[in-house]
């Protein structure tokens, strides 16, 4: 990357040698250089110089070594050539006017393409036959020398961050002026702004803070405190203020007008696998973010503002990239190394990386680019320093100070175009919730404590996990964050379900001989009570928890059976034709019923799964071809089932009216348990002795599995979402004179009657 100029006490990048411009003291970088190549209006001395072809032949020794004259000269031009024929001392030749070049024939001449060989334009290069233009972007004019390209509209400015100071430095006039100075104990390390509202944002190293201040009124705001940041990112179309957290690896964001009320507001965007990021830089636009991480690999990354779609896009080259910026002018991202002492550019996919490794960049902490030149903090010399972005030429100090230059932006309207907000409107945008809140669909937030989770049901303990706490990306031992049901004198859980309006849990224990019921009013008080006595091992139960009547499978007795929620009353509700049933599930809102039988244990015939109401009417069987079915849920409101089976390792759905069966996962060998709920699905495998749990998203081919100590008997997704609606029994009695519990029993009774014959 460097060359050593031959007086020995001085280095220049590698790609300035040859470059026809004298870098080193003793010029040593423009020796030993080949030729320069003469172009297609040119004739070649034999000194290696090159001489317009009007020169050559003109009575005049224009060549040093006159090498243009003599010879056959006065040799007529009779040479079809295709554009110009001029004479020479070797007889006629042919040239080609300026922007072409000659051909290998030496008649025909082709079009040079200076955009591509020369790069002569700051901005656009349009090329045309024998010559080029340059064009600028909207915002920007073009310069009189008709290469260059300048801003139009305010005078830009450098936003520096100086100690405890921000500083505004005209880059048109070279006048400063103090915008804030803080308290001196304070340190400014990294600012940005928002021209929608003219304020600008910093973020104090000392307080935890990140603070504003109007730049017209000078009126001061905290936006939030208490937080550890390295780097934050205004993003002015979505309105939000992102932040690097280099100790904790969390990308964040907080609204750009949220008020400090003394409590946080901001949301974890990305915090997964992040080893130390430092700096960051947002593209609004199009919905991107980038970031260097300057832990164990060094590396700057990209990824959609939502955290989706991350990206490596350099990791080779970096040493410790303290900062980075945006030229979407030459779509590139620039960087400054701290490490290597050196300013590093490429392409935004990462690729045509080169690198300003100067005698003057020594340790650069912060970069900023505009127009055609790259700006950056300099610690060791207290500088605010220039060179050119595409040569690293043209170095100027703009600024020296005793304090230390810290953050640097420029401040112009060009660079934060006005664009609608994808949160508004047609809600293009990805909805995030603060701190301690998830998202219970795709816009609303609710507590975590509200959201849905899943239910690990072990022989003698139940163990919550919430849904948005599954690791998105997780194979490994340990379990998930949760928390544990606060048992006691319980010996071999067999099944349970949830109310999640009372906070309720049913449960069986197969020592006991009954269904219990554990009130959970807030985490650690409690309650429980012996609801149901029963006669046979419950292996299944469902709870209609608009009634809240409880329906269980009775394994020993083959039969499913439904009793009051206080108890006083309890029926075998089915037992015609069941052989093994093993699993129940209900849907109030529609009054629907459906349960899982295995049928002769001996050789798995009558396998079946069926559905009927609530009062055990109108039985129907829904399908016929299940081995070993487990795990029955109702999903898309009632209207379709989902089941795993245990034999054939599938996990299958069907609709009520018997349609539109489908496979949804195969392959899962070992499988035990399974439930579905809120867009996901959980299931169990097995493997010599060692249980695995399985999370993925509902139809999608994922396969995230963390695995746990000890047997799950059972599984069950909830959500408050999924236990809402309505059904005859919970609306004015269901039109009774009785409490409801009373009236389905009235219309069970009677079923029960009628079918003996009574």
């Amino acid at each position: 990357m460097q060359w050593a100029c031959g007086s020995g006490d001085q280095c220049v990048p590698d790609f300035w040698r040859c470059d026809r411009e004298r870098d080193c003291g003793d010029g040593s970088d423009e020796m030993g250089c080949e030729p320069r190549k003469c172009q297609g209006h040119e004739f070649l001395c034999r000194t290696h110089a090159c001489l317009n072809y009007s020169l050559v032949c003109n009575g005049a020794r224009d060549c040093a070594d006159g090498s243009d004259e003599g010879g056959k000269c006065l040799l007529p031009c009779g040479r079809l050539c295709a554009q110009i024929c001029y004479p020479s001392p070797d007889g006629p030749r042919c040239a080609c006017r300026r922007g072409y070049r000659l051909s290998s024939n030496g008649i025909s001449c082709a079009d040079v393409n200076e955009c591509q060989e020369q790069a002569p334009c700051s901005q656009t290069c349009v090329n045309t036959n024998g010559s080029y233009s340059c064009t600028c972007h909207p915002g920007y004019l073009l310069e009189p020398d008709a290469h260059k390209c300048k801003v139009t509209g305010s005078e830009p400015m450098l936003l520096v961050a100086i100690q405890s100071q921000l500083l505004l430095y005209g880059l048109r006039h070279l006048e400063e002026d103090v915008l804030t100075a803080t308290d001196r104990n304070l340190i400014i390390f990294s600012v940005d702004y928002d021209l929608v509202e003219q304020k600008v944002f910093w973020m104090d190293l000392n307080a935890e803070s990140i603070k504003w201040i109007a730049m017209k009124t000078k009126k001061k705001g905290t936006l939030v405190k208490g937080i550890k940041s390295d780097c934050i990112a205004v993003d002015w179309v979505g309105r939000n203020l992102y932040w690097t957290d280099g100790i904790a690896g969390e990308l964040l964001a907080i609204g750009l007008n949220t008020t400090w009320r003394g409590h946080a507001e901001y949301t974890v965007v990305l915090d997964g696998g992040l080893d130390q990021p430092r700096s960051l830089v947002l593209q609004p636009l199009p919905g991107l973010m980038y970031w260097s991480e300057i832990g164990d690999r060094p590396q700057i990354e990209r990824a959609g503002m939502d955290g989706s779609n991350r990206k490596i896009i350099i990791d080779k080259g970096l040493g410790w990239p303290t900062g980075i910026a945006l030229d979407l002018l030459s779509w590139r991202i620039f960087w400054s190394d701290d490490k290597l002492h050196c300013i590093g550019s490429a392409h935004l996919d990462g690729t045509d990386m080169k690198v300003f490794q100067l005698s003057q960049i020594k340790s650069p902490f912060s970069v900023t680019v505009f127009e055609d030149e790259v700006y950056w903090s300099e610690m060791k010399t207290r500088t605010v320093q220039s060179v050119d972005k595409r040569t690293g030429k043209k170095r100027a100090v703009l600024l020296k100070r005793h304090g230390q230059p810290y953050g640097l932006k420029i401040l112009h309207e060009a660079l934060q175009p006005r664009a609608p907000n994808p949160c508004q409107g047609l809600h293009k945008g990805s909805c995030r919730c603060p701190l301690g809140d998830v998202l219970a669909d795709e816009k609303n937030c609710i507590p975590l404590k509200d959201s849905a989770f899943v239910l690990l049901v072990a022989p003698t303990v139940i163990t919550q996990v919430y849904l948005k706490k599954l690791p998105p990306a997780s194979r490994g031992e340990t379990l998930p964050e949760h928390r544990v049901f606060p048992l006691t004198n319980v010996d071999d859980l067999t099944a349970i379900d949830y109310s999640v309006r009372d906070k309720s849990l049913y449960f069986a224990d197969r020592q006991d001989g009954y269904i219990r019921l554990l009130r959970i009013k807030d985490f650690g008080k409690l309650s429980w009570k012996r609801v149901v006595p029963v006669e046979g091992t419950v292996v299944s139960l469902a709870l209609d928890w608009l009634s809240g009547n409880i329906y269980w499978v009775d394994g020993q007795n083959s039969d499913i059976r439904v009793a009051t929620a206080d108890g006083h009353y309890t029926l075998v509700l089915s037992s015609e034709g069941l052989q093994h049933p093993v699993s129940i599930a209900l849907h109030p809102p529609t009054s629907k019923m459906c349960l899982a039988d295995w049928g002769l244990a001996s050789q798995r015939a009558g396998s079946k799964i069926e559905c009927a109401s609530m009062d055990g009417s109108r039985r129907k069987v829904l399908w016929k071809k299940a081995q070993m079915p487990v795990g029955l849920t109702f999903g898309d409101l009632g209207t379709r089932l989902y089941w795993a089976d245990q034999a054939k390792g599938v996990v299958a759905s069907i609709q009520l009216d018997g349609a539109k069966f489908r496979i949804i996962r195969g392959g899962l060998h070992g499988l035990t348990l399974f439930a579905a709920g809120e867009g996901m699905m959980v299931w169990t495998t097995t493997h010599n002795g060692s249980t695995k749990v399985w999370h993925s998203k509902l139809e999608l081919m994922e396969n995230w599995w963390f695995q746990v100590d000890q047997k799950i008997v059972d599984v069950k997704i909830y959500s408050k979402f999924t236990q809402q609606g309505s059904n005859g029994c919970s609306e004015n009695n269901g039109g009774c004179g009785v409490e409801p519990a009373s009236a389905l029993w009235g219309t069970v009774w009677s079923m029960a009657l009628n079918a003996l014959g009574w």
